[in-house]
């Protein structure tokens, strides 16, 4: 229904718009999510109708077996015309958005527009699970009648004259309903007593009984009060203008004003609880006055204050059979109202339900626009400004939902990106600076060798890198972090005696955080809620794989909600990058140490009880899984906690934990791999050979030479200064 009302409000937007145009528009519209309900709510237009339903008049079990013969019939007759007279008349007030009873017809157009023989994209086309909701019920039920007919004959100036009086009673109990917590609002009992007189003369010949009229004034009657009595509990007739003496309320002839009548004014007092249960009674009301309608119009109605002890806008008024004792007439004030302009305003928006219709949580449906549903990441409220500097943001989607496969999670992505990107937010991918573009395509030009290689540097990065820290190295002030939580299915059947329905629902429920892109601290975040529903009848057989739209609903939420956050001028932006400061990493061998070389006077070598470190040289150093250079040496890192890897060549990677600050030194063991200690404990095993400072022999220093040389391929290098080894291995070079 509320699609439809934004389709006609479209196309009456200018007479010039041709039919073809309006449809384009209408489209664009529903792609670009915007919302007419929302800019009028944000404007101070009036809230929407409150949505009813009339259940069918009915008479109760044992009026209908106390009603036999000809009086059977007349109780049909009325309760058929006072049911269709009462959905009329309901309308007429023109304060409800009615929704009808029987949607047999409603459901199979909507089984048609889903069956693939109707454009889905024609704006007027039905569509399914998307059925206006009813905030009140209204219920009619006849609990007593009576049908008497009386005959005499009257003689006179012609003869003989048969009359007929017949007269019919009826009692009715009118109750309006809250669906939602299906309690009644008020139960109201009304009487009627009708009665009709006809008379045909001796001999006249006459088909039909004339007094049959009075079933349809009764009829009518009923309707028409069972009308006011919906009417006056969900929307009280209020004064809207009051100016020397004269009323204007919103009440009109078709709801069954009229010249004459004598209605009591009420101020609205404070709402009222039981102290025993708590439950509401209703607002307190406080007779302040009386008034004798002047005027019955077509949209408001007019009357004449005879009393008036605070008479202003927002007057409740009630109608009354007559006047109480003590009260004139004919007597006539001048007051006028005593409201501003503004409270004038807030008044003329109160014609609304006693209770109020609130929005629905919980589950969102696809097709309702997003503008109108995203919820805003907290603090939330969004104003009109950006910042002139974009925020930078990278994202990424979290998948703890069983059932959704994780390959979907980059569709997300790309609903989200596309979504909340604007001139205030840049949003950067992984997968578009990082990645290897083979991940793509499986075919086409995208699709690469596949190599292995391709794709260990790439898983590289998830093994080794935290999303704050790949934020970081991608250039990032902050980050967009999505969850999708659960992913849940419930069937509903559902028999309403005619028609067997089914109903699949899909519930994908997501989180998201916008996080500080140097601390990851969470600046702001939120919910996300899909649905996505298929009906199975009898006549139509769905099948359908519903994650796609919810993702791409999730997505999209997701990302007004990111914009909504960043709108608003006051929410927390993600703080400046901190400075990167200087870290020496320095590397060893653990466990590895060569006997010490002295070189005398006479040049000779020899070798020491003391043993030296084994420094390793050319080491990678990586960081958060990104290479940032060589070990031993100085490197330039951001404050804070980081993964550590330091590979090289025959050694055993070693990874860590490190937690930055400025001025840090490092020192990294390496361990051989097996292969590089095999080698190792086959070129040093000439040490064994050797004595306590003996001077090295010529055979000796040949296999220094090869041991110096298997060092320095290895990356390896004697700690040492320009004297023992070191000169050695100068020597030998």
């Amino acid at each position: 229904m509320r699609n439809q009302e934004r389709w006609h409000g479209l196309r009456a937007l200018s007479p010039m718009i041709s039919l073809r145009w309006t449809r384009i528009f209408a489209v664009l519209y529903a792609l670009a999510g915007c919302s007419f309900v929302a800019l009028a709510q944000t404007s101070g237009e009036a809230p929407m109708k409150a949505r009813l339903r009339v259940q069918q008049v009915s008479a109760t079990a044992s009026v209908n077996a106390s009603t036999q013969g000809s009086a059977a019939s007349t109780l049909r007759q009325i309760l058929d015309a006072a049911d269709t007279q009462l959905l009329n008349a309901v309308e007429q007030t023109r304060k409800f958005e009615m929704v009808p009873r029987d949607l047999n017809a409603v459901i199979r157009e909507q089984d048609l527009a889903m069956s693939g023989n109707v454009n889905r994209l024609d704006p007027q086309a039905a569509k399914a699970l998307q059925m206006a909701g009813v905030k009140y019920v209204a219920i009619v039920t006849v609990d007593n009648f009576q049908d008497i007919t009386q005959t005499m004959q009257l003689e006179g100036g012609l003869g003989k004259t048969n009359a007929e009086r017949r007269v019919i009673q009826l009692q009715a109990v009118i109750q309006v309903v809250e669906s939602t917590k299906a309690t009644v609002l008020r139960s109201t009992s009304v009487k009627i007593d009708n009665s009709a007189t006809s008379e045909t003369m001796a001999g006249a010949s006459v088909e039909g009984r004339a007094t049959n009229a009075l079933t349809g004034a009764v009829a009518r009657e009923l309707a028409t009060r069972a009308a006011n009595e919906i009417t006056d509990v969900i929307y009280p007739a209020k004064v809207v203008g009051y100016t020397m003496g004269v009323i204007t309320f919103n009440r009109t002839k078709a709801s069954g004003v009229d010249i004459g009548q004598y209605w009591e004014l009420f101020a609205p007092g404070p709402n009222m609880v039981d102290p025993d249960t708590g439950e509401s009674l209703g607002a307190e009301e406080v007779s302040i006055g009386w008034c004798v309608i002047s005027d019955a119009g077509e949209k408001f109605s007019k009357a004449a204050a005879i009393v008036d002890n605070g008479i202003d806008k927002g007057t409740i008024l009630r109608r009354r059979n007559g006047l109480p004792a003590g009260v004139d007439q004919n007597q006539r004030v001048t007051g006028s109202s005593t409201r501003s302009a503004t409270q004038a305003a807030e008044t003329t928006q109160g014609f609304q339900p006693i209770q109020t219709v609130q929005p629905v949580t919980g589950a969102v449906n696809p097709s309702v626009p997003v503008a109108e549903r995203a919820a805003p990441l907290s603090p939330g409220t969004a104003i009109q400004g950006s910042p002139a500097k974009p925020s930078r943001l990278a994202i990424f989607v979290k998948n703890r939902a069983p059932g959704i496969p994780d390959e979907r999670v980059m569709a997300m992505e790309d609903q989200i990106t596309a979504t909340a990107t604007d001139a205030s937010i840049e949003i950067i991918r992984r997968e578009d600076v990082a990645n290897a573009v083979a991940r793509f395509a499986t075919a086409g030009a995208n699709a690469g060798m596949r190599s292995a290689e391709s794709e260990v540097v790439d898983r590289l990065l998830s093994d080794r890198a935290s999303a704050t820290s790949l934020a970081q190295m991608l250039g990032a002030d902050g980050l967009i972090v999505a969850s999708m939580s659960s992913f849940d299915r419930e069937t509903a059947a559902y028999n309403d005696g005619v028609q067997a329905t089914t109903v699949d629902t899909f519930v994908l429920r997501c989180t998201y955080a916008v996080l500080d892109g140097a601390s990851g601290g969470s600046l702001g975040s939120g919910t996300a809620d899909s649905t996505a529903s298929y009906r199975q009848t009898a006549n139509l057989k769905v099948t359908a794989d519903p994650t796609n739209t919810l993702l791409t609903d999730s997505g999209r939420q997701i990302g007004a909600g990111v914009r909504t956050y960043f709108a608003n001028q006051s929410a927390r932006r993600p703080s400046a990058a901190v400075e990167e400061c200087e870290v020496q990493i320095n590397t060893f061998l653990a466990d590895m140490r060569v006997p010490r070389i002295n070189r005398d006077a006479n040049g000779e070598f020899s070798l020491t009880a003391e043993t030296v470190e084994v420094g390793v040289f050319n080491a990678e150093v990586l960081v958060d899984g990104v290479s940032v250079g060589a070990a031993p040496g100085t490197m330039r890192l951001r404050p804070g906690l980081h993964k550590l890897r330091v590979q090289r060549q025959l050694c055993e990677p070693e990874d860590r934990m490190i937690n930055v600050r400025p001025g840090m030194i490092i020192s990294v063991p390496l361990r051989l791999t097996a292969e590089g200690r095999a080698q190792w404990m086959q070129n040093a095993a000439w040490f064994d050979t050797l004595k306590t400072n003996e001077n090295l022999r010529e055979v000796e220093r040949v296999k220094a030479k090869a041991f110096a040389d298997f060092l320095s391929n290895c990356g390896l290098k004697i700690n040492l200064d320009t004297s023992g080894w070191g000169s050695l291995l100068g020597n030998f070079k």
